[in-house]
Formats: structure tokens, C-alpha cells, sequence
């Protein structure tokens, strides 16, 4: 195969990285000629064939991860509004580790023909997710990462004999991190790192069906509190610290703005299928030589 692009994402391009943060990587590739002629038993029997899908990488001493998409399956994915790669094309400079002409040539036509309004659902199913684990304190959600063994918050008040059941780790009882996850939220705690993804969310979403461009790498006051949500809401007591309630607010605050940003945009309402599709043709018949 041959890598045409290779963007640094997550944490590292939001602005949002720690210490402990590792780095992620996503991009695109064009797969070998030969790989893309599908064998007989592809073709009349049940086997697969998938040579535009993606390839994971690891490297645990580096800690650095990715993961790469064909041209197509990029481009097949874009098409159903995923909200993880639409930041790709707005990418710094700096952020952009490996980049051919190809790839250049694919991220331009997609900043140019592919962000519309079909782009939507994939952000606020993604908001929704996060702020309605907040709202009603179950659900799929970062917060269940507060499990057996893990530390607990600090400066909040759990009871000794609830805190030393906790403690156990695995051993501890049923249902004790579900009540010491509730007692938490009840004392206005949340998880930083989950508030932190829908504020930067609805924060970015608002920006791209206003303008039909964004920044992924968030700055200044965005940036302030995003960082603030993510360090210190498992810190009870802290002068910076925004409260669980001033979060949520400002979360569904985006929300409705979000809500306004698409139904006053200026994007198209769906993307143009037929010139994509003439465009990836051509692209690949160009590359692989018709």
C-alpha cells in the first residue's frame, strides 16, 4: 500500500493533551493494484473482499496508535457524516506528519465538496451521548470508568467503610462503585475527560455548519475551558474548577447552538453523490492506470 496521509488527532490536535496523553494518528491510503482484483471465491462465494478498509498500527513504546483508511472507505465514511474524521481536511500544517500530492488532492475535494449539513447527525448523536450520561447519570459513559481499583476523586466525601469496600478492587462487593459513582455525582462530580469531548464537540460543530470551515486545535477562552473540564473535574474544592452544574449548562448551552448552526446554515443540505463518485473513479483510474 502506499500511505498518502498520516494527521496527528485526538487530544494532541484539540490542544487537550497531558503527560499521559498518548498520541493518535489517522490517515489515508491507496492499496496495492493487485489487491484490488477480487479472486474467484471473493467474487462467486462468501468470502470478502476488502481492500478498501483500513490497517491498524501500534507502537506501545512510543506510545503512539492509528489507524489508516483507503482512499474509498475514507470517502465512504465521510459520506455518512462520521464526526472522528471531518476534522482531517482542517488539520494544521503541523499536525500533518506525511502527506503526498494524492492525499492533498483527496482532503481538498472533500473541504471543497463534502462538508454539508449531511454532516449533523454524526455530531449530535456523538453531544447527545456524552451530555445525556451527564444529565441522568447513567448511561453509556466515561464516568463508568470510575471501576473497582481505579483512584478515587479527590476532596469529595465518601464514607470510610464505602471508601475501604471500593479499595478492594476487584474483590469489592456488587454494587459498590455504582454507589460511589452516584454519591460522587450527587457532590457534583464529573468526568473531566467526558465533559471535556462534548464541550469541544459542540464547539467545533457550531463553528463548521456556521462557516463551513473549523479549527480542530481550540484556543483561547474554548481552549481555557475545555482544559478546565478536563483537569479538574475530578477535583472537588479547586479555585479553577467549573462546577458540574456550570458545565452542563454551557454543554447545552452549545447544544441549542448547535441546534441553530444547522438550521441557519449556509452548507448545502447533502453532498453532491454522483460528482463523488466521478471523482473517485477517475482518482483511482489515474493511480492504478484504468
Amino acid at each position: 500500500m502506499e500511505i498518502i496521509n498520516k494527521t496527528i488527532v485526538g487530544s494532541q490536535l484539540y490542544g487537550l493533551a497531558t503527560p499521559e496523553s498518548d498520541t493518535d494518528i489517522k490517515g489515508l491510503f491507496l492499496p496495492k493494484k493487485e489487491n484490488m482484483i477480487p479472486s474467484k471465491e471473493q467474487i462467486l462465494g462468501i468470502t470478502p473482499f476488502t481492500p478498501h478498509q483500513k490497517q491498524e498500527f501500534k507502537d506501545e513504546e512510543k506510545n503512539v496508535e492509528g489507524i489508516l483508511f483507503s482512499a474509498k472507505y475514507f470517502i465512504e465514511l465521510y459520506l455518512k457524516g462520521n464526526p472522528t474524521l471531518a476534522e482531517i481536511p482542517f488539520a494544521k500544517k503541523e499536525f500533518v506528519i506525511e502527506e503526498t500530492e494524492l492525499g492533498g488532492r483527496i482532503l481538498k475535494f472533500v473541504r471543497e465538496n463534502m462538508v454539508t449539513r449531511h454532516l449533523f447527525g454524526g455530531y449530535m448523536g456523538f453531544f447527545h451521548d456524552q451530555l445525556h450520561a451527564f444529565d441522568r447519570g447513567k448511561g453509556r459513559s466515561r464516568e463508568k470508568r470510575l471501576r473497582a481499583g481505579s483512584e478515587l476523586p479527590k476532596g469529595f466525601n465518601i464514607p470510610a467503610e464505602l471508601e475501604s469496600e471500593f479499595n478492594k478492587g476487584n474483590d469489592a462487593k456488587k454494587g459498590t462503585v455504582e454507589e460511589v459513582r452516584h454519591l460522587l455525582i450527587a457532590q457534583g462530580w464529573y468526568d473531566g475527560k467526558m465533559m471535556s469531548h462534548a464541550y469541544r464537540i459542540g464547539y467545533q460543530g457550531v463553528e463548521l455548519f456556521n462557516t463551513g470551515t473549523m479549527k480542530p486545535t481550540l484556543e483561547g477562552e474554548s481552549l481555557d475551558i475545555a482544559l478546565r473540564m478536563k483537569k479538574l473535574g475530578d477535583i472537588n474544592g479547586h479555585p479553577d474548577r467549573i462546577s458540574r452544574e456550570d458545565a452542563i449548562a454551557m454543554v447545552t448551552k452549545l447544544g441549542s447552538d448547535l441546534e441553530d448552526a444547522k438550521n441557519n446554515s449556509p452548507l448545502a443540505t447533502d453532498v453532491d453523490k454522483d460528482k463523488v463518485n466521478k471523482f473517485l473513479i477517475e482518482f483511482q483510474e489515474e493511480y492504478y492506470g484504468n
